[in-house]
């Protein structure tokens, strides 16, 4: 699938139809098509283990050969569901499906009602292709983009794309996608929203993808779309009761498609949903020490101890595992057997990939970076009416108000690394913001808040490290036994290396 991106040698592939058993020549069959328009495997597994969100326990816990690469930043050998070579070539078939779409439907001139099919379509292309540079590429900038690496944009079925192009104009086209996209939407075809690019969907997309385009009021705009006047009525109030769930009866209540919270899911091949919870995967996770110094139990305004107890985050009280292994059941397994006797088959994930809560946070990240704080303020309150109780023990849910958050921030530690050692944890970890800061006493704190807001909202769906990216966090990949990995700001390991048969095809590899 590479080398069709990348050559004309495989442009017979390029030409084919994404089921050879299939013909676009309806809306029917166009529709069809667009359920292919998915991509079903995901970047979380090798995202989320290039972040901070995990550590290492120490050589006496098992290790997979393709989770320990993926942890020192090393190419990955491997080739499972979560591989950068099934990764690339799944988006990749994306594209080819869209791209066949959007020719047939060019080809049988079909009337405007129509238009919301090449919507979705234009949309799953873009995602894919967004997807992709958010695994395989620097994070944008305006004054880097035009210096590292893209990756091929075919816009039409058999198009030659040898080079990667620059991360500026992976991104124009990407937008390009997107504005043609929005005008078009219409949710009356879908029978069931969820599962495709339904309005809220598409401007949620529309906002994240605009917010690391540091497009602010774009951002701003699209986010408010998804939104709707009052935030509330579609974030997730129902957190609360998770607490008293089994852990099953909280995984699916995660992926509600009757919860407004969740704009979109998709199905997909992965181990993410497993990997927390099975001793084979033991040595790199999110342990006990991440989880009291940086995540769920971390000091916060809404909480008074690095505990469950007294603290007011509803996360904070449905953790499950060991002190090597702390997990929610956001994420969760759902085995496909195929072989009933040998118990064989596919580890699947139902990943959403857009949630009101998140877009929520753009729209706050948003606010922060156009000077607007108070209506970033409200953004962020909205976070802490959905995801705190009102008490806990002595801790009490917070109003939070730039004198507070001040305050508060002042009081904490900063995340300290000295020769390569990290001295201090904390969740004051310091940043470089991608937007000018015009009142920097003001903004830092709301952005110390956003951040942690954020890694908590996306943990374990491998958002985390395009925010590492984006602010210039630095951390570290402890081992034992061995000097740290320290991954600093501009780190050019922030962008993954691409499969190595991508790079053996010709295609340029990332600069190491």
């Amino acid at each position: 699938m590479a080398t069709a991106v990348a050559f004309a040698s495989c442009n017979d592939y390029l030409e084919k139809l994404p089921d050879d058993r299939a013909v676009l020549n309806s809306v029917k069959t166009i529709e069809k098509a667009l359920v292919y328009a998915y991509p079903d495997k995901s970047i979380s597994y090798l995202t989320e283990f290039s972040s901070d969100n995990v550590t290492d326990n120490g050589k006496s816990y098992s290790k997979t050969t393709e989770e320990e690469e993926i942890y020192r930043f090393k190419t990955v050998t491997q080739s499972l569901n979560d591989a950068p070579k099934n990764v690339w070539s799944e988006h990749y078939k994306v594209v080819v499906t869209t791209n066949e779409v959007l020719k047939a439907i060019d080809e049988l001139g079909l009337p405007e009602e129509t238009n919301p099919l090449k919507a979705e379509a234009l949309l799953c292309r873009a995602y894919a292709i967004f997807s992709l540079t958010n695994c395989f590429c620097m994070a944008y900038s305006d004054s880097t983009a035009n210096m590292y690496y893209g990756i091929p944009y075919p816009k039409a079925v058999g198009e030659e794309l040898p080079t990667r192009g620059t991360l500026a104009e992976t991104y124009a086209n990407i937008n390009a996608d997107i504005e043609e996209a929005l005008p078009l939407l219409d949710d009356s075809y879908l029978q069931v929203p969820k599962y495709h690019f339904n309005q809220k969907a598409a401007y949620a997309f529309a906002a994240r993808f605009n917010l690391y385009y540091q497009k602010w009021a774009k951002a701003k705009e699209y986010a408010e779309k998804a939104l709707g006047a009052n935030p509330l009525n579609v974030m997730h109030t129902s957190l609360s009761t998770y607490g008293n769930m089994t852990y099953d009866e909280a995984a699916y209540a995660f992926i509600d498609s009757s919860d407004p919270y969740n704009f979109l899911i998709v199905g997909k091949y992965s181990i993410m949903g497993r990997i927390k919870n099975s001793s084979k995967y033991r040595r790199f996770a999110h342990n006990r020490t991440l989880c009291v110094n940086e995540t769920y139990w971390a000091r916060m305004p809404w909480n008074t101890a690095a505990t469950s107890s007294n603290n007011c985050l509803y996360e904070a009280k449905m953790l499950y595992g060991s002190n090597q292994s702390i997990y929610t059941p956001n994420v969760d397994e759902f085995f496909e057997v195929t072989d009933k006797i040998n118990q064989t088959g596919y580890a699947h994930i139902m990943d959403v990939p857009f949630t009101a809560d998140e877009t929520n946070l753009v729209h706050a990240e948003a606010c922060i970076a156009l000077g607007q704080l108070d209506s970033a303020l409200v953004d962020l309150n909205n976070f802490v009416q959905t995801h705190c109780a009102a008490k806990d023990g002595n801790a009490t849910r917070p109003t939070l108000t730039l004198e507070n958050l001040k305050s508060f921030w002042d009081s904490q530690k900063e995340f300290k690394i000295e020769n390569g050692v990290v001295t201090t944890r904390s969740t004051k970890k310091p940043f470089s913001a991608p937007f000018k800061l015009t009142d920097a006493e003001n903004q830092t704190p709301l952005i110390y808040t956003l951040l942690h807001m954020r890694r908590i909202e996306t943990f374990w769906k491998g958002m985390r490290f395009q925010d590492i990216k984006r602010y210039g966090i630095e951390f570290v990949h402890e081992l034992d036994g061995e000097p740290s990995i320290v991954f600093k700001r501009g780190d050019l390991r922030g962008a993954l290396q691409l499969p190595q048969d991508v790079i053996d095809a010709g295609l340029e590899a990332n600069p190491r």
